[in-house]
């Protein structure tokens, strides 16, 4: 005769040995009855008289079906069974098929194929009862989804192991991906914010991923005028490129932009740069190989006070052929030089680049870019000062930065902000910067 009955509820886990007095210790099977309640999916069906939940065995042949599935249970399908425990085997009075986790993605698309696409690295299906959303296409279904569009997917896992997606929505993209879901199993290295077991929603944080924002807006020349350009750099842009969207004023919607990094023309830039020269260099560094040569003594730019002068004009420093070599200043400091050479399997527009890099600053001075044939083709100057103003973050600014195409004796000159002003401080960059440098309200700023 029993003694007492002891309940003991596990969802994804083992049944723990314990003390029926004290709640600690081994099971005594001897005269008591513990009655079990397991919630978690079925590993190895050998049918219903046999399978194991986390590795505890399960005997459900005499069990009363719960639900009105009418589905029949396998392995990777959750259930919920109720039964007592015997001789180490759970004997179910009752099983209940679980309807599938609810999961969601909010995420950029990766890629598209037949009846599906990937985001944040997992492939989803669609199915004839997914339901398709576009507030700006009413016919929208899998054939218009592109790579780069921000979506809203909701579904389940399937008992193979595949999303398979119940609804489908397209919106203007944001600057965070989201996950919903129960997690059994993740990637610390891929998903660091989330935890096994955990339903709660979860989302990557900024400070995890990025570094900055970027927002360029073009005013001039009339057939560029109205693009805006917005980029989120990201920590480490071998592991993911930066994210970056581009409003178009023609057809006044944000698209993501693909290749804002590497060789690719830099936007309204003629052709003169390349995106990673912006800030003498930036982005990944994984298409070169890299090597500290030394230091030495030679002839920088410093000191830039008299170009950043606010009484001058854009048209007293941007001359023909070169900016007013008036107006600049060269010091001899102390610099590191760093060689890049392009690794075998990548290309660039430029074969071979040498780094001049300031010993007090660590601000690049100067860059020597090489072509194809070794053939010196661009030379970039950095205008520097220091800076002391306590409203920036930095103690050294470049203030004009100048790059040369010496076979075309063409030039570009960034950084110049003589006649604007030195910063602009926007409420609610400060109060909410996701806000203001979300894409979704980039749009704000156009203005044609």
């Amino acid at each position: 005769m029993a003694e007492r009955i002891e309940f003991v509820r596990v969802v994804d886990g083992p049944i723990q040995a314990l003390d029926l007095q004290n709640g600690v210790g081994t099971v005594s099977t001897l005269g008591q009855i513990v009655r079990v309640e397991i919630d978690s999916i079925i590993t190895d069906f050998n049918g219903l008289g046999d399978f194991t939940l986390n590795g505890q065995p399960v005997n459900a042949a005499n069990a009363t079906r719960a639900d009105m599935s009418g589905l029949a249970p396998g392995n990777g399908v959750r259930v919920e069974v109720e039964g007592e425990l015997r001789s180490g085997v759970v004997v179910a009075e009752s099983l209940a098929e679980r309807p599938p986790a609810s999961i969601r993605f909010d995420a950029v698309v990766d890629s598209v194929f037949a009846n599906g696409f990937s985001l944040l690295g997992v492939d989803a299906q669609v199915q004839p009862t997914t339901q398709y959303l576009d507030e700006n296409l009413r016919t929208f279904r899998i054939g218009d989804l592109s790579p780069g569009d921000y979506v809203s997917a909701q579904g389940f896992v399937s008992t193979a192991g595949q999303l398979m997606v119940t609804r489908l929505q397209r919106q203007d993209a944001v600057s965070e991906s989201q996950a919903r879901g129960h997690v059994d199993s993740f990637n610390p290295k891929n998903f660091p914010w989330l935890a096994a077991g955990s339903a709660r929603w979860g989302f990557i944080p900024r400070w995890v991923k990025f570094k900055l924002n970027f927002l360029q807006i073009i005013r001039e020349p009339a057939r560029l005028a109205g693009t805006i350009l917005l980029v989120h750099e990201t920590m480490n842009q071998v592991e993911e490129t930066r994210r970056a969207w581009l409003y178009n004023s023609g057809s006044r919607r944000v698209r993501r932009a693909p290749n804002v990094g590497y060789d690719n023309p830099a936007t309204a830039s003629d052709g003169l740069r390349t995106n990673d020269q912006l800030d003498m260099f930036n982005g990944a560094m994984d298409r070169y190989s890299w090597k500290l040569v030394g230091k030495k003594e030679i002839y920088i730019p410093y000191n830039a006070y008299r170009i950043h002068s606010p009484e001058l004009k854009y048209t007293d420093i941007i001359k023909p052929r070169h900016i007013n070599m008036d107006l600049t200043r060269y010091e001899k400091h102390r610099v590191w030089i760093v060689e890049a050479s392009i690794r075998e399997g990548t290309s660039h527009l430029f074969q071979e680049r040498t780094f001049y890099v300031d010993e007090d600053s660590w601000q690049i001075a100067l860059v020597d870019n090489y072509d194809r044939r070794g053939e010196l083709w661009r030379v970039q100057e950095g205008h520097q000062i220091q800076v002391f103003d306590p409203k920036y973050y930095v103690t050294q600014a470049i203030v004009a930065h100048t790059i040369y195409d010496l076979q075309n004796s063409r030039y570009i000159t960034l950084a110049l902000s003589n006649e604007d002003d030195e910063y602009t401080q926007i409420d609610d960059e400060i109060e909410n910067p996701r806000n203001y440098f979300n894409p979704r309200s980039i749009s704000r700023f156009a203005f044609k």
